[in-house]
């Protein structure tokens, strides 16, 4: 029996891991605290972002941890093996899922010099007597936004092979203000790519990161859905881990100061300590 027909509960969360490096570029000392599992718990499918890879001791205890903790949960759990940098984590709930498989697998996706390609995984599900392809995606933060806009082209690309069933895309697409102007990569363009392939993003209000709610917000994490296939309900950025630990989570669910926005290292939240708002909506097939 699976939750189909009530809706499937989907999460996307990045969970700050840098490349498994603090602040200042070193090695990460600390790991990821448990209750990031904890908040997972009720959803059907998670995509992690900025997930620790195997690189470094920290790193790879955090790995192993996250993973031993979702399956003890009930999750399958199908990461991304980068082996440096970060890695793309989606893990399913068994009772959910008929069949799963891992469809795309890469070495060195992003590391590769050659080629722009942004940190992702692809997982192929079947959900009673259905197919959903998910797509769990970060655009590295390179400088150069032409370079951003490149890794999103190199994902067009792989889903002009998807020809099966509906899919959901969903990530840290990492094209700053909801305003910005500019012309090699925004939301606006991001929006304007995916029309052109039948999927729809879904409209956000709010920000994932840095303020709340502000002049100028920053949606960066996004919900995206092939579209006249899927439909997606209640979705919202939820802040409310920030209740977890108030010496990390200083200022709360307040505005700049939940993540680095300022020179002051002091208004910043640490990595391994999520600096994200988990996006989260109910997923249902629309045939």
């Amino acid at each position: 029996m699976t939750r189909e027909g009530a809706g499937i509960k989907i999460c996307e969360w990045n969970i700050h891991h840098q490349g498994g490096r603090d602040q200042e570029g070193k090695m990460l000392e600390e790991e990821a605290p448990g209750w990031v599992v904890d908040e997972l718990k009720d959803q059907d499918i998670v995509v992690l972002t900025e997930f620790p890879t195997k690189t470094g001791s920290a790193s790879k205890d955090s790995r192993s941890s996250i993973i031993g903790r979702l399956h003890a949960r009930g999750f399958a759990c199908f990461p991304s093996d980068n082996r440096r940098g970060n890695d793309v984590l989606i893990a399913v709930k068994v009772s959910l899922i008929a069949e799963s498989k891992l469809e795309f697998s890469f070495s060195n996706p992003y590391c590769n010099e050659d080629k722009l390609i942004p940190e992702n995984a692809f997982v192929k599900l079947k959900i009673g007597d259905r197919y959903l392809v998910v797509v769990g995606v970060r655009i590295r933060t390179l400088k150069d936004f032409k370079e951003r806009k490149e890794q999103f082209d190199w994902l067009m690309d792989e889903l002009k092979r998807l020809n099966e069933g509906p899919v959901l895309l969903v990530g840290d697409w990492n094209h700053g203000r909801v305003c910005s102007p500019n012309e090699n990569w925004s939301i606006g363009v991001m929006t304007n790519c995916l029309e052109k392939m039948n999927y729809s993003v879904c409209p956000m209000e709010g920000s994932s990161i840095y303020q709340e709610n502000g002049p100028c917000d920053f949606p960066d994490d996004h919900f995206v859905v092939s579209q006249a296939m899927l439909c997606l309900k209640e979705v919202k950025y939820d802040r409310d881990f920030t209740e977890r630990d108030s010496s990390v989570y200083k200022f709360g669910r307040r505005g700049r100061d939940f993540c680095k926005w300022s020179s002051d290292e002091n208004e910043s939240v640490p990595p391994p300590f999520p600096d994200h708002a988990m996006l989260k909506a109910t997923l249902s097939f629309t045939d």
